[in-house]
């Protein structure tokens, strides 16, 4: 009966947990469900995100197009070049991490070496495969991206517009895809799941039969049964176990020949059934760790009750210090509460703040959903956080994009416009409106409201423009305005092609270019007329001229001649009257001359007070002489301006086609030979060119004129010569000394060119450019070097520089270039020649005076010439002096010579007076001036006159000898 009873109750023990079994069992496979449409609302997350992926290169794509519309309107695009890289860089680091991710989680599978982990380690091998090729997709994006730039900077905006155009509509595609590979998703998961929950009520009936069946027959069988049943129980409470536990791949091995033969075939069918239609707790559990975004399960208390890795990494806690937290802990209260969320129970991208250990706040997206239990009632929920710190960022950069935008539409001055074609419809921005003077409501968005106010002339070549095949375009046109006057507009746009390469989006700019055109019309004007008389300049005489000369060389009775006329004495009714009074007389001389002249005859103003007539169908030259006689006969009349009464006379020179000229530069340069001529005979003289001239004129007429273009050119060079100590043979100073080297003719000695600008006005500019220049580079000798404290530069001055004005302008000029370079006057001294001082010692000697009160040093140039006598340097205001170097030519054979060298040696040390000796070549000078005591000398014997950038590689090594002595 005891055996009988532990029999039965055995049996009623173990029917009572296969019925426990079952039941837990189908709570179990309730909870996978459950916990396996989460995982399939996170795969759709994922594929989800997949779209945002597409939906973020969509709009990268369309920043693309709009720097190619600010590229076209000539504005800089490279702050969004650099958007749109960073932008790219981090989608492809988004794509590594979500690989690389997915490899660990297989490394951790493979290294286990699981039966159950095959499939899961096969589907993170897809997984990752698909992560491979998006990567790759990204990157050679980019590579077509880098393309597109180019294209950009070439211009080639043809090519960046079908690229755009390509690339737009291959996204469309790739959406419509990914939708459609959700849709197959969610519906297969779908399926499956139900499957499973149907395999669960089936094996709950079977297991529920079964324990019923046992029961009847135990009460019969009960002896018989003990020692065939205790056995089997036994192995079938241990595979129960190891069910409850998820290993689905426990074998029961029952050979009995009754019914637990036949119930362990069940089992194992139960178990192959559920294996294979649900994953193992294992797996879930390995599924949940891997998910990237936070998973939180929580009881209806708000108690939380699991957690993944990615909940644990982001918030800072471990697992043991999440479980049993209350979740309002990690939520902030003011953006969601528990009791919300438990009334809500379901949730979809609520947007939230977890609260981190650190006090950290973290944007969200929050999903939630209840678990409920086998009779449906919830018992606690799932929660799902996507970190959206990177979207956050994004939006950030997107709404700074968007208002940049905005503002640069807002403060643009151009008016914007975008055609729909496919609905015909075009947005006109208000600017566009404003520019033809209407209000926004005044004008609809349809074709016909710009096409009626464009100029009928100019319509067609508008349609044209949108209508062929080039993708970009720009035109201008009148176009009505609302004031009933016309605007000129500058009208560009792009077209944009869908990938069938059909025009289906037009856009573009105009721009009111009607000031522009005037001015542009006035600045032609300008280019053709003087300014001050209105007659036409030197470039539209030349122009006729050269009509002439070609239609000379078919028709040789078109004779034709020129006359240049030079005002006489112009220059000293600007200094003495002013400006003001000379621009009136000139104006008055401009039309005088125009009234002795023929319809067909034209007159330019040159330059100052030069005018050039050109004589057009003059076949005699006793025609020339009665216009010239003319003109000189009426300039002669006195002119009246302001009261006051001028007389004018004028140099003129005339040339005549007759000489068989072939170029306009051969027949130009005649006349201004036979110009300087005219001027060197007599004010007021006449010369008619005859080929004449001398060679000598002309070579010096030629010089001086490329000397005006050196100046321009910045063909001039300062060089320097060092001055030497010739008791230590270190650098004191340098003598600056101008070179000119021509580009045709080479080095040009400053004996023939210095002259030239004496005889001209170029001395003075020339002068002043000398000092600038040497004024600058004394003042970066200074910051760079100390010893340069201890030198100064020697500047050549011609008295014609200070003559002007009683001196007053050039002290200015002196005045302006120190304060300019900043450097102090004492390292600067200008030196004038014996011969131009003593000239006109009177004028002279105050004006030196002046100059050496600014701090500036005073030499004397080429002493000894015979003009001045060594008494007189006590009552000069000079610091130094410089004997001329005829004093060492043939010292050794003049003895006199020595004896006037060591004189005026003697002489400057006692008065202190800065004695430089030039000019030395031999040891043997330098050996006599050392025996009469000179301290100070230059000459090719030591140096060579260097470059300023030789020159202070000679300061950096007396620097550097300074240094180690």
């Amino acid at each position: 009966m005891k055996i009988r009873n532990k029999l039965i109750g055995g049996f009623l023990a173990v029917s009572c947990l296969l019925g426990a079994s079952s039941l837990l069992t189908e709570l179990i496979i309730f909870d996978l469900s459950k916990r396996v449409r989460l995982v399939v609302k996170h795969q759709l997350k994922e594929a989800e995100q997949d779209i945002q992926l597409n939906q973020d290169l969509q709009e990268l794509r369309f920043e693309l197009m709009n720097i190619l519309i600010l590229k076209e309107q000539n504005k800089s695009i490279e702050a969004e070049k650099k958007q749109i890289n960073n932008l790219l860089s981090e989608t492809i680091n988004t794509v590594k991490n979500n690989l690389v991710a997915h490899q660990n989680i297989r490394e951790d599978l493979i290294n286990k070496n699981l039966e159950a982990d095959r499939d899961k380690i096969e589907g993170l091998n897809q997984e990752i495969d698909k992560f491979i090729e998006l990567e790759q997709e990204l990157k050679d994006y980019q590579v077509q991206i880098n393309s597109y730039y180019q294209f950009l900077d070439s211009d080639r905006f043809d090519l960046a517009a079908q690229f755009l155009a390509s690339d737009l509509n291959s996204t469309t595609d790739e959406e419509s895809s990914q939708k459609n590979k959700i849709e197959v998703v969610v519906e297969k998961l779908d399926g499956r799941i139900r499957e499973i929950f149907k395999t669960l009520q089936n094996s709950g009936y079977f297991i529920f039969g079964f324990n019923l069946f046992g029961l009847i027959l135990l009460s019969l069988l009960a002896k018989h049964l003990y020692q065939s049943i205790s056995t089997p129980l036994e192995e079938l409470k241990q595979a129960a176990l190891e069910v409850e536990q998820g290993n689905l791949n426990y074998q029961l091995d029952i050979q009995t020949e009754n019914e637990f033969k036949s119930v362990a075939l069940a089992f194992k069918q139960m178990t192959r059934g559920l294996k294979n239609s649900t994953v193992s707790k294992f797996y879930l559990d390995k599924i949940v760790g891997s998910i990237i975004d936070s998973l939180i399960v929580v009881d209806l208390e708000g108690k939380i009750q699991k957690v993944n890795q990615a909940t644990c990494n982001l918030l800072g806690y471990s697992e043991q210090e999440l479980l049993g937290l209350n979740l309002e802990k990690i939520i902030e209260e003011s953006s969601l509460s528990f009791p919300d969320l438990k009334q809500q129970g379901y949730l979809e991208n609520k947007e939230t703040k977890y609260l981190t250990k650190q006090g950290i706040t973290i944007p969200i997206i929050l999903s939630s959903s209840f678990i409920e239990n086998k009779s449906n009632q919830p018992c606690g929920i799932v929660c799902i956080a996507k970190d959206i710190r990177e979207r956050y960022k994004v939006e950030q950069r997107l709404k700074a994009s968007e208002e940049r935008y905005a503002l640069a539409a807002s403060a643009s001055n151009d008016g914007l416009w975008d055609w729909n074609l496919n609905t015909n419809e075009i947005y006109y921005s208000e600017r566009w409106k404003e520019l033809l003077g209407y209000q926004k409501s005044e004008i609809k968005a349809t074709p016909e409201e710009w096409f009626k106010r464009v100029d009928s002339k100019y319509l067609s070549i508008l349609k044209d423009a949108l209508e062929n095949e080039t993708t970009n375009f720009k035109i201008t046109y009148p176009i009505a305005h609302k004031d009933g006057q016309d605007r000129w507009m500058m009208c560009q746009g792009i077209k944009v092609k869908d990938f069938m390469g059909k025009v289906y989006r037009i856009v573009g700019s105009q721009t009111d270019i009607t000031a522009d055109r005037v001015a542009k019309q006035q600045l032609y004007y300008t280019a053709r007329h003087d300014s001050l008389t209105g007659l036409v300049n030197r470039y539209v005489f030349e122009s006729e001229l050269e009509k002439l000369l070609e239609t000379a060389k078919t028709a040789s009775d078109s004779l034709f001649s020129i006359i240049l006329i030079d005002l006489n004495g112009f220059k000293m009714v600007n200094e003495s009257l002013g400006y003001d009074t000379g621009d009136r007389l000139l104006i008055e001389v401009s039309k005088i001359i125009q009234s002795c002249l023929r319809q067909e005859d034209i007159l330019a103003r040159f330059r100052g007070d030069e005018f050039a007539v050109l004589l057009p169908k003059i076949n005699h030259l006793d025609r020339v002489s009665e216009i010239v006689n003319r003109i000189e006969k009426q300039l002669s009349s006195p002119i009246f301006i302001q009261g006051k009464e001028f007389t004018v006379s004028a140099s003129m020179a005339i040339v005549s086609s007759k000489n068989n000229y072939q170029k306009m530069g051969d027949m130009l340069h005649d006349a201004d030979a036979a110009m300087y001529r005219a001027k060197a005979k007599n004010k007021g003289y006449q010369i008619v060119f005859e080929g004449s001239l001398s060679r000598e004129d002309l070579n010096r007429l030629d010089l001086e004129k490329d000397l005006r273009k050196a100046i321009a050119n910045d063909e001039l060079e300062v060089f320097y010569l060092p001055i030497f100590d010739l008791k230590s043979n270190k650098i004191t100073g340098f003598e600056a000394l101008l070179r000119w080297n021509h580009p045709e003719k080479g080095e040009i000695s400053p004996g023939v060119f210095i002259p030239i600008a004496e005889k001209s006005d170029l001395i003075v500019l020339i002068g002043n450019w000398v000092l600038e220049k040497v004024a600058t580079q004394i003042g970066i000798w200074l910051d760079k070097y100390i010893i340069a404290r201890d030198m100064f530069v020697s500047v050549n001055i011609s008295v014609l520089q200070f003559k002007e004005s009683d001196g007053s302008d050039f002290i200015y000029k002196l005045k302006n270039i120190i304060a300019r370079t900043g450097i102090q006057p004492k390292f600067l001294q200008l030196e004038i020649t014996e011969s131009s001082m003593m000239e006109n010692i009177e004028e002279t000697l105050p004006l030196l005076t002046r100059i050496k009160d600014l701090g500036i040093k005073i030499g004397l140039d080429d002493f000894g010439t015979g003009y001045s006598s060594l008494s007189s340097l006590r009552n000069l205001p000079i610091d130094g002096l410089k004997i001329d170097n005829s004093f060492l030519t043939h010292l050794g054979k003049q003895p006199h010579k020595l004896e006037l060298i060591k004189t005026i040696i003697n002489i400057a040390n006692t008065l202190n007076i800065h004695l430089i000796v030039e000019g030395i070549e031999t040891k043997d000078q330098l050996s006599i001036l050392k025996e009469f005591n000179c301290k100070y000398g230059q000459g090719y014997l030591f140096s060579h006159p260097v470059n300023a950038r030789e020159a202070e590689n000679m300061i950096f090594m007396s620097e550097q000898e300074n240094l180690i002595q």
